[in-house]
């Protein structure tokens, strides 16, 4: 056996030697090699919520006597419980398995990091009267993966514009702002237009009555 034996077991012989006194009678030993460690580590890895899991990538430390993955009987398996419809948050990533001759293999896992996913938010234009109050607001949103829909906004952005109940009639800019979504983050906000339009006002004229022959009385309007 030398450096670059395999593992395994081999014998140790004794021979020659004498001794005054002395028959010298010889039994063989034997020597273990056994396997040296390997360790198989797992790069941390990133993608979007939404898309197939990356490539992971492994590295090795403890190759000896210019050994390196060619030694390797099977590779070890890289695995997660992350998939595509998998939730944001950090996953592991492990290293299961693999075999080599002379190594013993051991595994350090890596993290996979599932980021949210892009939506955009576009605001519908919208009417009121002047004083009324305000309408219903109409948000259609693009981005959608896995199926998902509006069930997964937690609270849809802000509305932002100068209109209030006082404004007059006219046309008014209407942002959005912030909001919060399950496994997504708004990447953009696409803003509409308000218009105020004018307000019904009914002008009625008063009921009289006269004698005939006699002037007409004052006429009144209401509104």
């Amino acid at each position: 056996a030398v450096a670059t034996s395999d593992a395994g077991v081999y014998p140790i012989t004794v021979s020659g030697g004498e001794a005054d006194n002395y028959t010298i009678e010889t039994k063989a030993g034997s020597l273990t090699v056994t396997k040296a460690p390997l360790l198989v580590t797992v790069a941390d890895a990133q993608r979007m919520y939404g898309q197939d899991n990356p490539d992971f990538e492994v590295s090795y430390s403890g190759f000896l006597n210019d050994d390196t993955e060619a030694v390797l009987t099977s590779a070890p398996v890289i695995v997660t419980e992350a998939n595509a419809s998998t939730g944001v948050g950090f996953y592991s990533i492990d290293a299961v398995g693999g075999v080599a001759t002379n190594y013993e293999l051991t595994g350090v896992s890596g993290t996979l990091e599932v980021t949210p996913a892009p939506l955009k938010v576009s605001l519908l234009d919208a009417e009121r009267t002047y004083g009324g109050s305000d309408p219903y607001y109409e948000y259609v949103y693009e981005g959608f993966v896995n199926g998902d829909s509006e069930w997964v906004i937690i609270a849809p952005p802000s509305i932002i514009t100068d209109a209030d109940v006082l404004s007059p009639v006219g046309e008014y800019d209407i942002t959005l702002a912030g909001g919060e979504a399950m496994n997504y983050y708004f990447a953009e906000y696409v803003g509409a237009k308000l218009t105020v339009t004018k307000a019904p006002l009914i002008v009625a004229a008063g009921n009289v009555s006269r004698r005939v022959g006699e002037e007409t009385p004052e006429l009144t309007i209401t509104y």
